[in-house]
Parts: structure tokens; sequence; C-alpha cells
């Protein structure tokens, strides 16, 4: 199952969507998850840079690392910019989005890439997950951009 995530920029709202996620996860009857999205936080104060001073609240940082490590979910590298969100003057930037799997999808899924692109009409890089064993298969359903699906996007 996939799911699309826009968290909160509300710590404790954005606290309560994971709670929520996880019974929902739980009373599923799956195990092959893959959250794909913004979760508007980061997992370790690299992931965040610009502004003079910021400092990552180390409190949201494991409250986010609790979640994922209670999921037993496997947060994905990706390649491409290393930042996918950016203030639109740049003066900070962060990897708030990524993909989060289960192992079992690992399992299900071997051929997997996933890309920071170029933004353009938005603040955030869209992801590109890609499935590379099924590239070149003319029934390719392979491809999935996370963070499209915008007005204009792609236009």
């Amino acid at each position: 199952m996939i799911v699309n995530i826009y968290s909160s920029c509300e710590r404790a709202s954005r606290v309560r969507g994971w709670e929520a996620l996880e019974n929902k996860i739980a009373s599923s009857g799956t195990n092959v998850w893959a959250l794909m999205g913004d979760f508007n936080c980061v997992r370790r104060s690299s992931e965040k840079e610009g502004v003079e001073g910021y400092e990552v609240v180390k409190g949201e940082k494991d409250e986010f690392n609790a979640f994922i490590n209670c999921m037993e979910l496997e947060d994905m590298p990706h390649n491409g910019w290393k930042f996918i969100w950016y203030r639109p003057n740049d003066t900070t930037r962060s990897r708030i989005d990524r993909v989060l799997v289960s192992k079992e999808w690992l399992d299900l899924w071997q051929g997997r890439s996933i890309y920071a692109l170029d933004r353009d009409i938005s603040d955030h890089c869209p992801l590109l997950v890609q499935d590379v064993s099924l590239i070149g298969d003319p029934n390719d359903l392979g491809s999935l951009i996370v963070g499209g699906g915008m007005e204009g996007y792609g236009d």
C-alpha cells in the first residue's frame, strides 16, 4: 500500500498524524507499506541548513525517528539534490520529503531508485520513485513522481 504524506508544520498535530497512521497500519492486515511525501520534519541536524542560529529541535528529531523505528520502516536514500525543500529566497533548505518503506516492501521492490528532481513551480523538489527493472517495459507502471499533481506541474 502506498500512502501519500503531508504532515502538519505544527509539531503536536504532526505527531498525532503519525500516531493515527501507526494505528491504521497496525489494523490494515498488510505489512507491505510505502509512505511517501512531506513529513515536515528532519531526522538529523545535517538535513537542515540556512537560518543562522537555527537549531533543529532535538525532541522533534527523536519523535520522528521513534515513529520510523516503531513502524520498522527504512528511510530510502535518493540521488540528485541533497535537500528537497527550499525557502523561496533559498536562505533555508531541508530534507523533509522522503520515502519510508517496510522491510516487506523492500523484499518485493528489488529494482528501486529514487531521484530528487529539479524544482520548478514548487518549493519542493519532486521525488521520482522508479523500479528500474521495469524501465523499457511497454507496460511500464514502474515510475511515480511524489510531489507532482499540482496545477501546472509538468506543463
